[in-house]
């Protein structure tokens, strides 16, 4: 078997392991991509997805809707549509750390390599590592603002957990609780739309 037949088998297990999530309801379409191409680490964290009410967003709005708080909260889609977003953005993180954490794609090994093949007079060899770098730059930006999207989101989370909480003993709460509310759907909003954005084009790129 050669290698081509290799790549070629491996590329479509991960397409029907991908397509298997997307009809499952596991993953989005967005994220078909990373399935595809990095499914033996995604398959398994996705095949063990944690039900809804084991990701913290779910259990805190499960909280809440049996709280005082239940008037102002989303209605059922929409948290079920909230918790997914979340829980692609989470595997989609998994999936970033785990291609950049690979050697061959270590800070500045691209750009060291492209210094060398210029200095040797390889051009193209030297444009394309250059290139590479400027996406693994992106990629290393768009993981690090993902990880902080959702560590801010953690503390939205927590926060109204503890609202619901405290609304049992306070009715009041509840009346205070609006604005945390809507920051917690524009922070998951938010988080989708930064998390689906194009890579800004590269500088030198054609």
């Amino acid at each position: 078997m050669t290698l081509g037949a290799i790549g070629l088998g491996y590329l479509a297990l991960g397409a029907v392991i991908a397509i298997a999530a997307l009809v499952a309801g596991r993953a989005r379409a967005s994220d078909l991509p990373f399935l595809i191409v990095l499914w033996p680490i995604a398959a398994p964290l996705v095949i063990a997805t944690r039900p809804p009410d084991h990701e913290p967003l779910a259990a805190a709005l499960a909280r809440a809707h049996a709280s005082p708080l239940a008037g102002g909260l989303p209605d059922a889609a929409t948290a079920r549509a909230l918790v997914g977003q979340v829980r692609a953005a989470r595997l989609r993180l998994v999936a970033l750390d785990a291609v950049l954490a690979r050697p061959e794609f270590a800070p500045g090994a691209d750009a060291q390599r492209a210094e060398t093949l210029a200095a040797d007079g390889a051009v193209l060899a030297a444009w394309t590592a250059r290139d590479r770098a400027i996406t693994l730059e992106h990629l290393r930006a768009r993981r690090d603002q993902l990880a902080r999207a959702l560590a801010e989101l953690g503390l939205l989370i927590g926060q109204l957990a503890t609202q619901a909480a405290l609304a049992e003993v306070d009715p009041g709460v509840a009346r205070r609780s609006g604005e945390l509310i809507h920051a917690l759907v524009a922070a998951v909003e938010q988080l989708a739309r930064a998390d689906d954005a194009e890579y800004p084009a590269a500088a030198g790129r054609s």
